[in-house]
């Protein structure tokens, strides 16, 4: 530990910060230190009589949540012709703020431009009969017809998504 100009495990204890747990692990070629976070304190249990009319309106405001179909969701504070606001989340906006159609025209793209065998893996995936069948000469079909090209789109997610393995 010296190495990292620390001589003991309290110079690296700062509160509310992780803390060093004594413990480092190697595989060989990557090294683990082991850390572990303070336990905080539990908060109290309150209930709604521990507080006053006035606190309550001075502190909490209610919102009520609806899920929708078209919406993620629609929030509101009121009802009816008094003033309120209203909050909603379209389910355009949510996949556009999530990023799902852009990850998906990622994804498209890399399948497109990975060739295996003269064939690129949107087309392997694109020739592959439907798997969603209750009939087992079609369930076999789908089985054998992937196991034939399982080598090519298991190669090219290990390289689309490479993770080191524990």
């Amino acid at each position: 530990m010296t190495r990292m100009n620390v001589t003991s495990h309290e110079e690296v204890e700062v509160p509310n910060r992780p803390l060093f747990a004594g413990s480092i692990r190697t595989d060989g070629y990557g090294v683990d230190c082991i850390f572990t976070r303070r336990k905080l304190e539990s908060l109290p249990q309150l209930a709604i009589e521990d507080f006053t009319t006035a606190e309550l309106d001075r502190t909490f405001h209610l919102w009520g949540v609806d899920p929708g179909i078209t919406e993620i969701f629609v929030a509101s504070d009121g009802h009816g012709q008094q003033t309120h606001q209203i909050r909603r989340c379209s389910t355009a906006e949510f996949y556009h703020n999530s990023g799902v159609k852009k990850s998906a025209a990622k994804m498209l793209a890399m399948k497109q431009q990975t060739v295996t065998d003269g064939r690129t893996i949107a087309d392997i995936e694109r020739d592959l009969p439907s798997r969603k069948s209750s009939h087992k000469a079609n369930i076999i079909r789908y089985a054998q017809e992937l196991s034939q090209d399982l080598d090519s789109m298991l190669n090219f997610t290990m390289i689309a998504f490479p993770r080191s393995v524990s």
